[in-house]
């Protein structure tokens, strides 16, 4: 069975980020998700309650407070959760982290991972999953980051823990 795992499709990440950059992953990423509805396969949900961890993190909240960032948990409309597709809060970084994510899955199966960002959530979910024994997939032109250079230095890293992916290959 594959999974489509939608990590982060939120404000927050995407009003932080380079909006040539992140536009692109959004459009592309909307049009994976409706192809893939089509076709009945897996989709989940995660998200991270970031004003949470933002306000309980003492670390954090040094670091964002000279970026000023926004913060919000609003997901992108484009990725609204259908009724049943499962919806999963993150506390932190990982899909796999304090979820129930492993309980939605079948052990060794195809996980497609887009959102936001490669350098952060994305990674932490490809080290975890492969940990895991998933077999990772990361949908290049789906996934963002605050900028293309962090983006393209999180590319770099991603093969380490699964294959690359484009697209239009998979749909």
């Amino acid at each position: 069975m594959k999974t489509l795992l939608l990590v982060d499709w939120q404000n927050n990440d995407y009003q932080n980020s380079d909006k040539a950059h992140s536009g692109a992953a959004v459009i592309n990423g909307s049009y994976l998700l409706e192809q893939w509805r089509k076709k009945g396969f897996n989709v989940v949900h995660v998200l991270t309650d970031c004003v949470k961890i933002w306000k309980s993190n003492q670390w954090r909240k040094q670091r964002f407070k000279s970026e000023s960032p926004i913060v919000d948990n609003t997901i992108l409309r484009e990725f609204t959760p259908l009724d049943d597709e499962t919806l999963l809060w993150k506390p932190d970084r990982s899909a796999f982290f304090n979820t129930n994510l492993e309980e939605t899955l079948t052990p060794g199966q195809q996980i497609y991972c887009t959102g936001a960002a490669t350098t952060g959530c994305v990674l932490a979910t490809a080290i975890h999953g492969d940990a895991l024994g998933y077999e990772m997939h990361f949908v290049e032109d789906c996934i963002f980051d605050k900028d293309q250079q962090r983006h393209d230095r999180g590319m770099d890293i991603l093969p380490k823990f699964g294959r690359v992916v484009h697209s239009k290959d998979i749909v």
